[in-house]
Order: structure tokens, then sequence, then C-alpha cells
């Protein structure tokens, strides 16, 4: 084992690795809601209407702004993130193009946002820092696809673990659509990406900053 004496964004330069030679090849993965296993398993921040998003986005915006000084941030902070993830207004405002789509609803626009920001921002941006030193290629995965159930009246995301889950085998979360077609096609590609990248396998068309 190698105890890494640096934070890992600070692995991009080169002085930080003169000790080592091996070349070192690196998947950095997450999945699209990420935070989202929070909601069906322990009951936080569970979301059903958007009216119940709209209040839990702006208790969220208005203790970021005191945390670090509203001036630090825009005004208008919380309709900038609502445009920028579709926010489906009541019908009595204005409607934007994912309204009536029954891929996004409350809680996946709620899971999605807080991913973005505490995983999916920072790992992209941890993957173009490492990609600086020459020691290291990384590859960046992000993972959309979701199994098609519910929990306590909550669709199920593409949460925490469901990568795992996929990868090693469909068990712990005990779902009924794991014997699925799309189910299994996420496994297997899965397994596909672990020995292509393993193997040096000229079938991987996937190169250092392309996201699969």
């Amino acid at each position: 084992p190698t105890l890494v004496k640096v934070s890992p964004y600070d692995l991009r330069s080169g002085k930080n690795t003169e000790n080592k030679k091996t070349k070192v090849k690196l998947i950095l993965s997450n999945t699209a809601q990420e935070t989202g296993y929070n909601a069906l398993f322990y009951s936080t921040n569970q979301l059903f209407t958007w009216d119940q998003a709209d209040a839990l986005l702006k208790e969220k915006v208005d203790n970021l702004k005191n945390q670090t000084g509203s001036r630090d941030l825009d005004e208008d902070l919380t309709e900038q993130i609502k445009e920028e993830y579709d926010f489906c207004y009541t019908p009595k405002k204005k409607s934007l193009k994912r309204c009536n789509d029954a891929k996004w609803w409350p809680q996946i626009f709620y899971d999605t946002l807080t991913t973005d920001l505490r995983t999916t921002c920072i790992t992209n941006a941890l993957t173009e820092a490492l990609n600086k030193n020459e020691l290291y290629d990384v590859y960046r995965m992000y993972i959309a696809s979701r199994p098609d159930e519910k929990k306590d009246n909550l669709s199920f995301e593409s949460i925490h673990g469901w990568d795992t889950e996929a990868l090693f085998g469909y068990e712990w979360f005990g779902l009924r659509s794991s014997s699925q077609r799309k189910q299994r096609k996420l496994e297997d590609s899965l397994r596909d990406i672990v020995q292509y990248f393993c193997y040096d396998d000229a079938e991987l068309k996937w190169g250092p900053d392309e996201i699969w």
C-alpha cells in the first residue's frame, strides 16, 4: 500500500509523484442521483410535489447564502437553478420543457442537483486535474440507468451503490426488476468495460477525458 500525502486534486502536479514510475489507469465513476439513496432508505428530503421541491430549494439556498454571505451569490440564484434543471412550475406559472415528462419528477430534480454539487462536478474536475499528470490515464464514467421500481411511493433513481450492484450482481437491493433486459444490459456493459479496461482490449473505444 502507498500513503498518499496530498489531496487527490494535487496529484495533478508531477512534483507530487516524482517517486512513482509506473503509469496508472483509473476509472472515476458516479451515478446520476447518488443522494437519492437518502430519500429512499432514510426518508430524508422526500419530495412528492413540485411545491415541496420549491420550498426545500429555497430553504437550502437561503442556508447557503447565510453561510457564505449573500454578496457572494446572485440574488436570483434560485431561479437560475430552476431554469438550468428544468424545474416544473405549477400550472399558474410558466412551464418548461420537462413539465409533463414522466422521466423528470420533483425527487429526481432535487437529487440530480445535489449530486451534481456534491459528486458529479467535483469528479469531473478531478478527472481533468489528474489527466494533467503524465503518470495517470483517468477515464470518466457517468451512470444514469435506473430500475423501474418504487419504494414508499418514490421512484427509484440511479442512486448510490446502483453501479456496484450491477457490476457485482443484483442482490442487495432485492429489486424485482433486476431480471429485466435493461438491467442485464447494464450489468453486461459494466463488466465488459472492466474487462476491456484491465486487459487493454482494442475494442474499448474510450479515451481519457471522454465520458462514457
